[in-house]
């Protein structure tokens, strides 16, 4: 996200919110799930199985200097809790749970 400082793959400038929609996008075999009919978040998957959503600002997720709610916060599921606790322990990625 551009106001944690993160980049794109060259570095050249921070990553938006539309940038992660066309990787997503990009993977083999993803298509788009979630509510039929229904507006709501994003949500992409492959084989029917829900990888990443972008989900609805939260107050559990808030800017700690202007205790504005973040409005994209990413949601993803990995293959297990032994890769999740290393994504969380790298403190310079801005990931939490």
């Amino acid at each position: 996200m551009a106001r944690r400082g993160r980049t794109v793959a060259d570095g050249s400038r921070p990553a938006t919110v539309e940038d992660i929609h066309e990787i997503a996008r990009s993977l083999p075999g993803v298509t788009l799930g979630g509510t039929r009919g229904r507006s709501g978040p994003t949500v992409y998957q492959v084989s029917r199985r829900s990888f990443l959503f972008f989900r609805n600002p939260r107050p559990d997720a808030f800017d700690p200097d202007t205790g504005e709610r973040y409005t994209d916060v990413i949601v993803f599921w990995v293959a297990s809790e032994l890769e999740k606790e290393a994504i969380l322990a790298d403190t310079s990625l801005p990931f939490f749970t």
